[in-house]
């Protein structure tokens, strides 16, 4: 990825730049240069960007040089290039830097954003929001990157916005794509489009639509309301549930207080739930803890949860082996599954050819169908 500003210069001391982008594929292309011959790179591609240490980037003085390549040919002078491209930068910030005002950025033009009485409408192109600036963005197309410590207002109909440093954006999604990283710790409503969660971004999320995916160390706060919820990776999010659905994948390890919509636990996630209504069902090898209140709880595969239950209603299916301490609610074991029950209240009920294993101090226990369980009735 390129950034602003970039430059190309030739073996002679030669600058070329874009006045509408920061691509340098681009700038050798629209200049006709030539990269290389039977002596070696005549070009070297250099970026000044600007600086990520709390120093004002509304200095250009203060933006860092440097060479995008590997390796650097003979009659490259680190000084004399950066003398010729900080000259040209002055010019390059005419083209780039907006000024305070509303602006409508289209086609592929690259702009800069450092002041905080901005307010701007992407349909394309690209913008990076810079230093402490706080603009108002409408973003319907392209994209957008909040960095340094800039606390941008964005409404996202389309394109792609991604948070980085320590910015602190307010965003309303509509559409299109966010991506969270390093630092930032947005603060998000999701109605429509995709957000993806990384690094150690810790948004706060209210979805009320489309879908969000936790990865790596996130640790965001959802709120779900609709839409859909995917924790992947070893996530640790903290979700209550209205609503939607959550699909908890990986090795994730969220925390959910279940208050209606749809949960499903998946692979070898380890999530905590509070099921107070709703539904929950557990898949394959994962392994939640739970504690139903209400709600419904379904095991299936070859789940083994732990199962603390209040309320609610608990179903056993598949080859399921859930451990359950019942005080009350209901609970119904089905298909082959072979849980372990300790009764001391609410409803139990063995059904299909389910091999529960029960030790009964209180509460009702009623077998049926050719279910086969192994009772300790301590209340005889």
């Amino acid at each position: 990825m390129c950034n602003p500003a970039s430059f190309v210069v030739t073996k002679n001391g030669l600058v070329f730049w874009s006045k509408m982008h920061d691509n340098h594929a681009d700038i050798i292309v629209e200049n006709n240069l030539c990269e290389s011959g039977c002596r070696g790179a005549n070009i070297v591609k250099i970026e000044i960007t600007p600086p990520v240490d709390g120093r004002d980037p509304r200095e250009s003085a203060n933006w860092d040089y440097r060479a995008d390549e590997t390796e650097l040919p003979d009659w490259y002078d680190a000084t004399v290039v950066e003398q010729l491209c900080r000259a040209a930068l002055a010019e390059w910030w005419q083209h780039h830097v907006l000024p305070p005002g509303e602006h409508v950025i289209d086609g592929n033009r690259s702009i800069v954003v450092l002041d905080s009485d901005v307010t701007l409408t992407v349909n394309g192109g690209g913008v990076w929001i810079l230093g402490k600036s706080r603009p108002t963005i409408t973003v319907n197309g392209g994209w957008v990157r909040t960095c340094g410590e800039s606390q941008p207002t964005l409404t996202v109909n389309g394109g792609r916005v991604e948070t980085l440093g320590k910015s602190r954006p307010t965003i309303t999604v509509n559409g299109g794509d966010v991506v969270t990283r390093d630092d930032s710790r947005p603060i998000i409503e999701v109605n429509g489009g995709d957000v993806w969660t990384y690094d150690d971004s810790q948004p706060t999320i209210t979805v009320n639509g489309g879908v969000v995916r936790t990865r790596d160390d996130s640790q965001p706060t959802i709120t779900v309301n609709g839409g859909e919820v995917r924790t992947r990776g070893e996530t640790r999010p903290t979700i209550t549930v209205n609503g939607g659905v959550v699909v908890t994948l990986d090795d994730s390890q969220p925390t959910i207080t279940v208050n209606g919509g749809w949960v499903w636990t998946c692979d070898k996630s380890r999530p905590t739930l509070t099921v107070n209504g709703g539904e929950v069902w557990i898949l394959g090898k994962s392994r939640p803890t739970i504690e139903v209140n209400g709600g419904v709880v379904v095991t299936l595969d070859t789940s083994r949860p732990p199962i603390t239950v209040n309320g609610g209603w608990v179903r056993t299916c598949g080859e399921s082996r859930p451990t359950l301490m019942v005080h009350g609610g209901v609970v119904w074991t089905l298909g082959d599954s072979q849980p372990t029950l300790t009764v001391n209240g609410g409803e139990v009920e063995t059904w299909d050819d389910s091999r529960p294993t029960l030790t009964v101090n209180g509460g009702e226990v009623r077998i049926r169908g050719e279910s086969r369980p192994t009772t300790i009735d301590n209340r005889v």
